[in-house]
């Protein structure tokens, strides 16, 4: 088997796209400049130094060198999917909380689009000894009352 530098140059960038990032962000993470990497993709020879450097920021090495994996990678992340994990990202625990079960709702087709076939109301009323609770959610289609029966 003879190593051909070109084909390792483009398995490089195979590799640099599979995990989602550009010549910058990959050289950045593996500490050398943009140019540097644009000129391994090229087809120059990085040395053992830059390749563990590669290899510890997601890169399989092994495909790279050889074109065998070393594992079976995963589909990759289209960019709408990539834009949606970065916005839920940037929310609070509190926000992610309420996407999640927005998302969950939707998925049970509850989701816009999806007409109402009727609203409910739903009362549940919880007597306690302590004091007033009062507490009343909305959900679409459905408001449900919590607290004390008024009356």
């Amino acid at each position: 088997m003879s190593f051909n530098a070109q084909e390792a140059g483009a398995r490089l960038k195979q590799e640099r796209e599979r995990l989602g990032l550009s010549q910058q962000q990959a050289a950045n993470a593996v500490g050398i400049r943009r140019e540097m990497w644009a000129k391994y993709e090229g087809g120059a020879e990085p040395g053992a130094k830059t390749l563990a450097g590669m290899s510890a920021c997601g890169v399989d090495i092994l495909y790279v060198l050889t074109g065998n994996r070393s594992f079976t990678p995963p589909d990759p992340i289209a960019p709408e999917h990539r834009a949606l994990i970065s916005d839920y990202d940037a929310c609070s625990s509190k926000d992610r909380e309420a996407l999640r079960r927005t998302a969950a709702a939707m998925a049970l087709g509850g989701g816009v689009g999806h007409a109402p076939t009727k609203v409910r109301k739903i009362d549940i009323f919880i007597e306690e000894s302590s004091g007033p609770v009062a507490k009343k959610l909305k959900q679409r289609d459905t408001v449900i009352s919590v607290g004390r029966k008024k009356k």
